[in-house]
């Protein structure tokens, strides 16, 4: 069993997003590797340290994943065993980008014209 911790060190970052879509089981405090998680449809948690964190628990918390986000003084070994509704991930993710692609639309509906 590879750990990404220790086992990594002269990886980039293809190699990092590898080992996290390889993986059967994801224990992170890295937003990024949360990211991932959630598009490999992973079992994952996300632990925090003291004053970091808020953008992977916002994450999880817009996703309806709350749970999945760990104080650094809990533990949860069958959270981790627990599935995710991906499903009901993705509806969620597929809103998200519905609204990022109408605002985008709109705030730039004034620079496509210029260039016609």
């Amino acid at each position: 069993m590879n750990n990404l911790l220790t086992d990594c060190e002269q990886d980039g970052p293809a190699e990092y997003v590898e080992r996290i879509l390889n993986a059967e089981y994801v224990i992170t405090d890295s937003y990024h590797a949360a990211i991932f998680s959630i598009l490999g449809k992973k079992h994952f948690v996300c632990y925090t340290r003291e004053g970091s964190g808020i953008r992977a628990r916002n994450l999880l918390e817009d996703l309806g994943l709350p749970e999945r986000f760990l104080p650094g003084d809990r533990t949860n070994a069958d959270l981790l065993l627990a599935d995710i509704d991906y499903d009901a991930v993705n509806e969620k993710r597929k809103e998200w980008r519905a609204r990022s692609e109408a605002y985008l639309k709109k705030a730039l509906r004034p620079f496509m014209a210029v260039g016609r």
